[in-house]
C-alpha cells in the first residue's frame, strides 16, 4: 500500500488517453493542499491517474521487457498465439501459486485506488472549483475506481472494497479490510458506474477520455461478467463462502443491467459499426486505423512527444531483414480453423471437400491461398498475416522452402523466409499478426497505431449474450449478432444460440483481450486451454503459386495445464499478508 501526505510529481507524463490533456514535463514537490486547490495540478494529477489505470492492459509498456508478458499475457493465455519473451509461464502450464511472483497479467493495485480515493475525497471536500469541473473529474475517478476493481475481480474473485484513504498510523485492525465477495464486487463496481454516468452525462465527448458512453461500455461487460459467472457457477468445482463465484439466481438482474447499458448506447450514443468500405477485408482493418464512428474510447498514440507504441515494430510481419524485431506474436492455426466461410462452411474444412485442413496436410499435396483462404469470414485476412499479404508495399513470406530454386531467383522471390526464426516459442507458427497495424514504415519510439478500448462492436456482442441469458429480446439480439457477421461477409443465423455466440466473440474480437476471460467466466477453460497448439511449415511452389503444407503440433513445446482452480489466480502472497485475507481455493500462502 502507498502512503503519501505530498504529492510527487517528478513525472515525464505519458498521458494514457489523453494525450491532449496537459502538457507538462515536470512538476515540482507540491503539497496536497495545492494539488486540490488548482485545476492545473488536478489535471496533472488525473493525467497521471490515465497513465496507470491500464485501460488495455499492458500496452504502456511496449518500450520495455514486460510488454509481452502483460500485454500479450492474456492472449497467450487465451491460445491466441505465442509470443516471443515468454511462451511457457506460470499461468499456462500449471505452476500458478501464491508465491510464484511469475503471473505477469496478475492485478493487485491497491496504490492506484488509493490515488483514486485521494481525489474523490478531495474534490468531494473541495469549494474551490465550479459543479461542471467537479463533476466531471469526479465521474473520472468513480469510473477508473470501478473499472479497477474489475480488472482484480475478474482476476481473483471478490477482494477487499477499500474506498477511503487509509492512515497507516492507524491501529492494524482497522487497516486490514477482508475480502468481499464476488457478488459484492461486481455491485460495486455497478454502483460506481451508475455515480459516474450521472456525473459525466451531456460533457465531453472525446475519445480518448472518459465519457458517459465509456461508463456505459465498461456497465456493459462487467455486468455480463457477473451474469456468466453467476449462470455457470455449477461448473464450478471450487467455492468459498461466495468469495470465489455467485449464487445463480443473481444472473438474471445482472443480465439485465448489461442489456440495459448495451441498450441506452445503441440508442443514445450515435454509434455505428464501421461499413465504409466495399471491401469487407479492408474494411475490417481501416475500423482500428482510421477514424470511425465504431469506436467509443481508444488509447491514442501519435507518435510524437513520448506519446507512442512500438506495436508496429514489434509486430510487423517478416518483411525487413531487421534482426529480432518483427512478427513477434505468431497466432495459431486453430485461429484461422476458427473462421468460417462466408457459406457458413466450418472453418476447419479445406473449402468444396469433405475433408480439413488437418486430412489435406497429410496428403503432401499442393493448395492454391484462393483455396485456402479465398471464401472465408473476411476478417481472418484483416486480423492475420498469411504467405503474401500485402504489407507496407510488399509481400510477406513464411515458406521455408522453395521447391523451384532457380525460378525463385529469376523473378526475385526468397528462397525462404526472411529472418525465420528457428528457436523454441519464437514466431514460427506461420503466422503474424495484422490487426492494429497501421502498414506504415516502423521506426522504434514513433509507433502511432491507436488502440480501441471499447467499441460498438463488443457491444452488439454483448448485448446479444445477455439477451440470451435472460431468454428475452432474442430478436434483437439475433439482428446484432447478424450485423457484425454481415459486415464480415457470412450468412445470417437463424436463430441466437450459446456457439453462435462464443464463435462471434472469438473471430470478431480476436488479440483484443477477450478470449481468456470469456473462456474463463463461461467456465469452458478447461476444455480449451489445455490443448496442444499447432502451426504449419509452408512450401512453395512459385511458379504454379501453391503451398504444400505441413502442420506443426505442439509449437509451444511445452505442456499446457489449467486446472479447476485456475479460474482464479492466487492472492498473492509477495503483495499482501493479511490475517483477514482469505486465499481462493486450491492455493495456500
Amino acid at each position: 500500500m502507498k502512503h503519501v501526505y505530498i504529492v510527487l510529481f517528478f513525472i515525464a507524463i505519458t498521458i494514457a488517453s489523453c494525450t491532449d490533456m496537459l502538457d507538462v514535463t515536470r512538476l515540482d514537490v507540491v503539497s496536497s493542499d495545492q494539488v486540490w486547490n488548482d485545476e492545473t495540478l488536478i489535471e496533472a494529477y488525473y493525467g497521471n491517474l490515465y497513465s496507470r489505470a491500464n485501460f488495455i492492459f499492458g500496452l504502456d509498456e511496449t518500450t520495455s521487457t514486460n510488454f509481452f508478458d502483460k500485454y500479450y499475457g492474456a492472449g497467450h493465455m487465451g491460445s491466441e498465439g505465442t509470443n516471443r519473451q515468454k511462451a511457457r509461464v506460470a499461468y499456462t502450464d500449471g505452476r500458478l501459486a501464491a508465491d510464484n511472483t511469475d503471473i505477469p497479467i496478475g492485478n493487485w493495485d491497491y496504490g492506484f485506488i488509493r490515488d483514486v480515493n485521494t481525489a474523490i475525497e478531495n474534490l468531494n471536500a473541495s469549494t474551490s472549483f465550479s459543479e461542471d469541473f467537479k463533476n466531471q473529474k469526479l465521474g473520472e475517478a468513480y469510473f477508473m475506481r470501478a473499472f479497477s476493481y474489475f480488472e482484480m475481480v475478474k482476476r481473483y474473485g471478490g477482494v477487499p472494497i477499500v474506498t477511503t484513504v487509509q492512515n497507516p498510523s492507524a491501529d492494524i485492525e482497522t487497516l486490514q479490510i477482508p475480502r468481499s465477495t464476488e457478488e459484492e464486487v461486481y455491485r460495486f463496481i455497478e454502483s460506481e458506474l451508475d455515480k459516474a454516468y450521472e456525473l459525466l452525462s451531456g460533457r465531453q465527448n472525446h475519445k480518448t477520455y472518459i465519457t458517459e458512453w465509456a461508463v456505459l461500455c465498461l456497465k456493459s461487460r462487467a455486468m455480463l461478467y457477473a451474469g456468466s459467472i453467476a449462470a455457470n457457477n455449477s461448473k464450478l468445482t471450487y467455492t468459498k463462502d461466495g468469495l470465489v463465484g455467485i449464487d445463480p439466481s443473481k444472473a438474471e438482474a445482472f443480465y439485465q443491467s448489461s442489456l440495459n447499458a448495451s441498450q441506452k448506447l445503441t440508442d443514445l450514443g450515435g454509434f455505428s459499426l464501421q461499413v465504409n468500405d466495399n471491401n469487407q477485408i479492408d474494411n475490417f482493418r481501416k475500423l482500428f486505423i482510421e477514424d470511425n464512428d465504431e469506436i467509443i474510447m481508444l488509447m491514442e498514440f501519435t507518435g510524437a512527444g513520448g506519446r507512442y507504441n512500438n506495436l508496429e515494430a514489434l509486430l510487423h510481419p517478416r518483411v525487413t531483414a531487421y534482426e529480432y524485431w518483427g512478427n513477434m506474436f505468431s497466432p495459431y492455426l486453430e485461429n484461422l480453423e476458427a473462421f468460417e466461410y462466408m457459406d457458413g462452411t466450418p472453418g476447419n474444412m479445406l473449402y468444396g471437400t469433405d475433408i480439413t485442413w488437418r486430412e489435406a496436410f497429410k496428403k503432401g499435396n499442393f493448395y492454391s491461398l484462393d483455396q485456402l483462404f479465398g471464401a472465408k469470414d473476411a476478417r481472418l485476412l484483416a486480423s492475420i498475416a498469411v504467405p503474401q499479404t500485402e504489407y507496407i508495399g510488399e509481400p510477406i513470406y513464411y515458406h521455408l522452402s522453395v521447391t523451384d530454386p532457380d525460378y525463385a531467383k529469376a523473378n526475385a522471390v526468397p528462397l525462404k523466409c526472411q529472418n525465420q526464426n528457428t528457436g523454441p516459442n519464437a514466431g514460427h507458427t506461420g503466422f503474424g499478426q495484422v490487426k492494429f497495424l497501421n502498414g506504415v514504415p516502423w521506426l522504434l519510439g514513433e509507433g502511432s497505431s491507436d488502440v480501441p478500448i471499447f467499441r460498438l462492436g463488443e457491444i452488439y456482442l454483448n448485448y446479444a449474450e445477455a439477451a440470451l441469458g435472460l431468454e428475452q429480446h432474442l430478436s434483437e439480439g439475433l439482428k446484432y449478432l447478424n450485423d457484425i457477421r454481415a459486415r464480415a461477409g457470412l450468412v445470417p443465423h437463424s436463430s441466437l444460440t450459446f456457439d453462435a455466440i462464443v464463435q462471434e466473440r472469438r473471430v470478431e474480437l480476436m488479440f483484443e483481450h477477450h478470449r481468456f476471460w470469456d473462456l474463463r467466466r463461461w467456465r469452458l477453460a478447461e476444455e480449451y486451454l489445455n490443448s496442444q497448439l499447432s502451426g504449419v511449415d509452408w512450401v512453395w511452389n512459385v511458379e504454379a503459386n501453391t503451398y504444400q503444407l505441413t502442420m506443426k503440433k505442439n509449437v509451444e513445446q511445452f505442456i499446457r495445464q489449467f486446472r479447476p482452480e485456475h479460474y482464479y489466480f492466487p492472492i498473492p502472497q509477495n503483495v499482501v499478508r493479511d490475517d483477514k485475507l482469505e486465499q481462493n481455493p486450491g492455493y495456500s500462502f
